[in-house]
C-alpha cells in the first residue's frame, strides 16, 4: 500500500462525518483534513467541543471521533478488523482499505 492511495481512503472516511457537517461547524476542509467542532462550546474556556476529524499523515489516514468519550457504548459493536486500526480510544489510523 503506497502513500497514493491515501486520497481514496481520506476520502471514504470523510463521507461518514460529512453526514453530520449539517449539525456541527467544519473548521476545515482541504485535501488532507476534515475537521468538525459543535457549536456548543465548554464553559470554562469558551472553546467549542472537537466532533471529529480525518487527516492525511505522513505513513497513515488518520479518523478522530470523540464522541466516544462521553458514549463509550459506541465502541461495543465494533468489527474485530475495526478494532486492529484503533489507537488510543478515540483514534484509527489506516493504511489500506
Amino acid at each position: 500500500m503506497s502513500q497514493s492511495d491515501f486520497p481514496e481512503i481520506f476520502n471514504h472516511l470523510k463521507a461518514y462525518l460529512k453526514n453530520y457537517e449539517h449539525d456541527l461547524v467544519v473548521k476545515q476542509d482541504n485535501d488532507s483534513t476534515y475537521y468538525l467542532d459543535s457549536e456548543k462550546v465548554f464553559p470554562k474556556n469558551k472553546k467549542p467541543y472537537f466532533f471529529g476529524a480525518v487527516t492525511i499523515k505522513k505513513n497513515y489516514v488518520s479518523y478522530h471521533l470523540m464522541p466516544v468519550y462521553m458514549f463509550p457504548d459506541l465502541l461495543e459493536d465494533l468489527s474485530p478488523n475495526l478494532k486492529k486500526h484503533m489507537q488510543g480510544k478515540s483514534c484509527f489510523n489506516f493504511k489500506k482499505n
